[in-house]
């Protein structure tokens, strides 16, 4: 009891009289065992397994421009300091420059004071760069600490120096994206590191052969990190529908065959050509890896990006692609030829342009109209059935 009375005396001689008063209070509910007074002293609260430092809060108050920076507001309370506020708040930025960003906000609003002379009740404005993570509230379990920002973003921190990935961010404005940053100092290999960017912490994740070749691709570039779309588990499109196929043998391209014969409107393409399997190896790929059949005439295919560089490397297969489609025999009169495959350039098709897999569109081409004289045999012929019957 001595011991805190003690203490808050040396306060009121090193720091104002109104500071010194508060310490002298808290000391006082300390010896006579208040409820709450221990717990400023203590460990942060937790409610619902989120946790938060009780003796500052934070709140966002926007952009000062599109560009940045990001503007805050920061009030400090008892047992606050510089150091445990920018640590807690700002857990992607190194230490020194979270605590700077918040001691300028300080000295800004109060120019007369020593940032040593911070006081229960001081709030002030701070400016951090754009995008900048700045959380409240945390949440840890196992090798990992989920953050959830002021601004809405989602922060997974991997504590474990030894993980593959440091953090996966998924931010406010894109939440059905996630940016997962590499840890760039351990050695990996591209199966390892694809299973760890996209199958989370899920052990029994398979990769599939287009997220090994991403992330080869990303060794080979030395990327900072892989962006992964939370939308879906593979970026290989086929993995989801591949069991809903009938197996029909294999091509004359040499690819194996499942048909998709459901009349189902939601089911666009009735056949689908696989020189990809169940590999995981991206060297072992065809040039000519897939061909997708559509109901309404197109064919789309996934051919290694090298090779569909000149012309002649997206010229249609006619011949093949004609029987198909007259063996589906749904379509009246069924294609028989297909213009020059153009690449397709939406997001899925981009990502796969980074592993080196270029999709090609080709749309069928309209029969050629007839000649006079074909017009005259089709008009004669008519009028010979119409006299027969």
């Amino acid at each position: 009891m001595l011991t805190a009375i003690a203490r808050a005396l040396a306060a009121a001689r090193s720091r104002t009289w109104l500071a010194a008063v508060a310490s002298l209070a808290v000391a006082l509910l300390v010896m006579l065992g208040l409820p709450g007074a221990a717990a400023a002293q203590t460990a942060p609260k937790s409610t619902d397994a989120w946790q938060s430092d009780p003796s500052f809060s934070m709140s966002f108050l926007g952009r000062d421009t599109p560009k940045g920076p990001d503007r805050y507001h920061a009030v400090f309370g008892y047992g606050a300091t510089f150091f445990g506020a920018a640590v807690s708040s700002m857990p992607l930025l190194p230490a020194d420059q979270a605590v700077s960003i918040l001691m300028k906000g300080f000295q800004a609003a109060y120019p007369s004071q020593s940032p040593q002379d911070v006081q229960p009740g001081d709030e002030f404005d701070f400016l951090v760069p754009l995008g900048t993570i700045v959380s409240t509230q945390w949440k840890k379990s196992g090798d990992t600490i989920e953050y959830r920002s002021l601004r809405g973003d989602d922060l997974l921190l991997y504590t474990n120096p030894k993980s593959l990935v440091s953090y996966r961010l998924t931010r406010v404005e894109d939440p059905a994206h996630a940016e997962v940053v590499i840890n760039k100092d351990m050695e990996t290999n591209s199966a390892d590191l694809a299973k760890a960017v996209y199958g989370g912490n899920d052990p029994n994740f398979k990769p599939d052969v287009l997220q090994v070749a991403r992330a080869r691709n990303a060794i080979q570039a030395k990327q900072a990190s892989i962006s992964v779309d939370l939308t879906k588990s593979y970026l290989d499109d086929f993995s989801e529908i591949r069991g809903k196929g009938e197996k029909g043998g294999i091509s004359q391209s040499g690819l194996q065959i499942y048909w998709f014969r459901s009349d189902q409107i939601a089911q666009p393409l009735f056949r689908v050509d696989d020189g990809i399997g169940q590999t995981t190896d991206p060297s072992n790929l065809p040039s000519l890896m897939r061909v997708y059949y559509y109901k309404d005439g197109v064919v789309r295919t996934y051919q290694r990006a090298a090779d569909t560089v000149l012309l002649s490397g997206r010229q249609p297969n006619n011949s093949e692609w004609a029987q198909v489609f007259a063996q589906y025999g749904r379509l009246d009169p069924a294609p028989a030829q297909w213009e020059i495959g153009q690449p397709e350039d939406d997001a899925a098709a981009q990502e796969l342009r980074q592993v080196g897999i270029a999709v090609l569109r080709y749309e069928p081409k309209d029969p050629p109209e007839a000649s006079l004289f074909t017009q005259f045999l089709d008009w004669v012929m008519s009028l010979m059935k119409r006299k027969q019957s």
